[in-house]
């Protein structure tokens, strides 16, 4: 990020040929924020005016994620998987912030929704999450009621039940298809 005349942070890129480029709305005003991520591919996340975005230097085109403001972009994998955190009001020393992932197959998810948690009386907060790798895994901070302590997560996806069960079919419908062998002489 950089700053205007006024000390205002300002989310930029970079090109060789057009040197330093600052973000702006399709209409030409200017963006507040920082970029603060960026993938592989030449996608980058941030954001700006309290907004996440992803921007393909590809095309050059800029997308705003969604119309919630307050978000805090903190990674992006290569497959385009970004990660970033709502901000909330703690209470009592619980954090009400809710870290979430967006891809474009399922959009934005808490978090705690992909453990199997209820967003609204969950028994673990994930606030924080710093980063995604190219298979999925995150880092991040989360909170459990029971215990009152934070703790250092990682998450892991795993395999829908429906492939496994549908891998487990596979295995069975081949081994009904193969053919006894038939053995001659003695």
């Amino acid at each position: 990020r950089g700053t205007d005349s006024m000390g205002n942070p300002k989310p930029f890129y970079y090109t060789d040929s057009g040197g330093m480029q600052t973000f702006t709305d399709g209409a030409g005003n200017a963006l507040f924020g920082e970029a603060s991520a960026v993938n592989n591919n030449g996608l980058i996340a941030g954001t700006a005016n309290g907004r996440a975005f992803v921007f393909n230097g590809s095309t050059m085109e800029f997308t705003f994620l969604t119309p919630a403001t307050d978000q805090k972009i903190t990674d992006i994998n290569s497959a385009g998987a970004i990660l970033g955190v709502f901000s909330g009001p703690s209470f009592l020393g619980i954090p009400g912030n809710a870290a979430w992932v967006a891809t474009k197959e399922d959009g934005f998810q808490p978090l705690e929704n992909l453990i199997g948690q209820n967003f609204s009386d969950p028994d673990w907060r994930i606030f924080d999450a710093g980063d995604i790798n190219d298979d999925g895994w995150i880092l991040g901070t989360a909170y459990n009621f029971r215990d009152q302590l934070n703790y250092r997560v990682l998450l892991r996806p795993i395999p829908e039940p429906s492939s496994v069960l549908l891998a487990g079919m596979g295995g069975v419908w081949w081994m009904s298809r193969r053919r006894p062998i038939k053995r001659t002489g003695s």
